[in-house]
């Protein structure tokens, strides 16, 4: 009799796991792996991207992206299309210093990724609406960074839950930082709303993403506009850090003027919207650890251009009013 119900139950038993393998076989394949991390995709990245760029962008004024060729590096896709999400791209370049010795030592960690996570885990709104990339940009040189970009990645995501991608383009002797491209390969990247900001940035309001967002949306036509944030810092009357939507990269060729080596970039996003487009905003506030001081060459005599550029800028954004109807995906 023990044997007999011995044999019923494994009967029974088998039947049951056999149904529910066909269950689970019969679920979508979205349906059966929806809770599989994003940050395990990956495409690779190499020269055709560099070369798409430049067509996107039509031939003239890229003669500085070229100068920038990039190495093939794995990028992590933007769990926004899956989840929904908007695709918020905080974007920094980063030179490190000789007294470097671990990836923590560095602002990037210890300032940047760390008050990301801060202020953005503790705003509820933010959480459920935005997706967070960090994108580090870094020269080919750079030999800290070459032994610890890997090590980078892995604790943003393991310490902060933060997605980060490093790109590493071509070392420029003439003082030139590679803005333009690293903000190209976010939009490239399908952000929707870009933040360009220092390595050693400290961001210190809870929900500054929605809170820019907001501003961004309330411009009129929608999200064409430059926000920024307070940052006591360097200089106060214009904005050092700046944050766009996606159309700023369909109405200029390049993020910044291409004429600008590094200075008067600022001084250029800060004005190119005008008044009714440029928003310095009292709610959002950063810290600029400035103690690591100035990592390249000011070129000053770009002021020159300055004038010119901002002329320019402004019947570039009146042209693109008359003749386009805005495209905010």
């Amino acid at each position: 009799m023990k044997l007999i119900f011995v044999i019923k139950a494994m009967s029974i038993g088998i039947v049951f796991c056999l149904m529910l393998h066909a269950y689970f076989a019969s679920m979508p394949v979205h349906t059966r792996y929806a809770d599989v991390s994003a940050h395990e995709q990956f495409v690779t990245r190499d020269e055709h991207d560099l070369q798409s760029t430049k067509l996107a962008l039509g031939q003239k004024n890229t003669q500085n992206l070229s100068a920038f060729a990039v190495y093939s590096k794995p990028v992590r896709l933007s769990r926004s299309n899956k989840h929904n999400m908007t695709s918020v791209y905080i974007c920094a370049l980063s030179k490190s210093q000789p007294y470097w010795q671990k990836v923590y030592q560095t602002p990037v960690m210890k300032y940047l990724v760390k008050s990301i996570y801060k202020t953005h885990q503790q705003s509820s709104v933010s959480m459920d609406l935005y997706n967070i990339t960090v994108l580090i940009g870094v020269d080919q040189d750079d030999q800290f960074w070459q032994n610890h970009m890997l090590e980078l990645k892995s604790e943003a995501m393991k310490f902060y839950k933060i997605s980060l991608i490093v790109h590493v383009y071509k070392s420029q002797k003439n003082g030139r930082l590679p803005f333009n491209v690293l903000m190209q390969d976010a939009f490239n990247a399908n952000a929707e709303y870009l933040v360009r900001v220092n390595d050693d940035t400290e961001f210190e309001t809870i929900g500054w993403i929605p809170k820019a967002v907001k501003q961004l949306m309330a411009f009129n036509p929608v999200n064409l506009g430059v926000v920024g944030p307070v940052c006591d810092e360097g200089n106060t009357n214009i904005m050092t850090h700046d944050m766009v939507h996606r159309t700023h990269l369909q109405i200029f060729q390049t993020y910044y003027p291409s004429v600008f080596h590094n200075w008067y970039i600022d001084d250029w996003i800060s004005a190119v919207y005008g008044k009714a487009r440029t928003m310095h905003m009292k709610t959002w506030h950063v810290h600029h650890h400035i103690e690591l001081g100035t990592r390249y060459t000011p070129v000053m005599d770009d002021q020159n251009f300055l004038g010119k550029e901002l002329a320019t800028g402004a019947d570039m954004i009146d042209r693109y009013l008359q003749g386009n109807t805005l495209d905010t995906k």
